[in-house]
């Protein structure tokens, strides 16, 4: 499972990713892990969580980590268990993180990795008191704390994507003609902006609890890149697609999506280390229609 991956490491695998800090609470932690027995469960959801899936296993390979990978139904006891990053702990949205936690939480030492969190605050801090969280942004960071949830077991991180280094996705890596948009097609989509006539919202085309093999990770991640590749720009309001484009070299106009996420991570994690990226509000929607 971990071959593949650790060609893809190469030769500069102890090197910490441009823009990670010389600090990074994740990149201690985890590196208190080596050599222990460790459990995983991956964040279930489209080809985006495919991409930080597969980030999460170059990091692993990185840091001496061999996980057991484990289904997002199955229940634990006793084990050490790593919770996949994503945007999958936001009450009123999503709720298969929280279902993890109901299933395993009691009975194991759980940590999330880099997520959106929004709500459960009662949970988080009654329920939950044992979980070690990670939030990608700043702006979940805060509302954890604010919620009263205990500093000592919640981090401020980032997205595991930003863990891969610049030249990472270096293969694919192109000049590319013209404009390509990848606009949402489901609940997270504002609305405010119409696709083109081309947009294709690549990301459904795989959808569900799917990212367990490390190596179909790559294969998902890398059809996302040579599928953006030949373009010269790129418009989205995915998160992830505006992420890899940007690895990518591509010039991308980032929207915002029904929530806080895309711009907090923009503001967070992009914009630092990305200069060919910018973030558009769309104007309002008319009263008129």
């Amino acid at each position: 499972m971990f071959n593949i991956i650790k060609k893809i490491v190469g030769p500069h695998a102890d090197r910490r990713a441009a823009g990670t800090p010389s600090t990074d609470p994740l990149i201690d932690y985890l590196r208190s892990l080596r050599g222990k027995e460790v459990h995983y469960i991956p964040n279930p959801g489209n080809a985006g969580d495919g991409f930080i899936a597969y980030a999460t296993h170059v990091l692993f390979a990185r840091l001496g980590i061999r996980p057991v990978v484990h289904r997002e139904n199955d229940v634990l006891s006793g084990k050490l268990l790593l919770i996949g990053g994503g945007g999958n702990l936001i009450e009123g949205r999503y709720h298969h993180v929280r279902d993890v936690f109901h299933r395993n939480a009691r009975d194991n030492l759980c940590t999330l990795l880099p997520q959106t969190i929004s709500g459960y605050a009662d949970e988080i801090a009654h329920e939950w008191p044992r979980i070690r969280l990670f939030c990608r942004e700043p702006v979940s960071y805060r509302g954890l704390l604010d919620a009263g949830a205990d500093p000592a077991r919640v981090h401020l991180s980032q997205d595991m994507t930003f863990y891969l280094e610049d030249e990472h996705f270096g293969a694919f890596r192109q000049p590319g003609q013209g404009a390509c948009d990848v606009l949402r097609e489901d609940g997270e989509s504002t609305g405010l902006v119409k696709p083109g006539p081309d947009n294709l919202d690549i990301s459904l085309s795989w959808n569900g609890d799917l990212w367990h093999d490390a190596r179909f990770c790559q294969a998902v991640t890398e059809s996302l890149a040579a599928y953006l590749a030949p373009y010269a720009a790129i418009r989205t309001d995915r998160l992830h697609i505006a992420i890899l484009s940007a690895f990518l070299g591509k010039q991308v106009r980032m929207l915002p999506g029904a929530y806080y996420k895309n711009r907090a991570v923009f503001d967070h994690s992009i914009a630092p280390r990305f200069a060919n990226v910018r973030f558009e509000e769309p104007p309002p929607r008319s009263p008129l229609g």
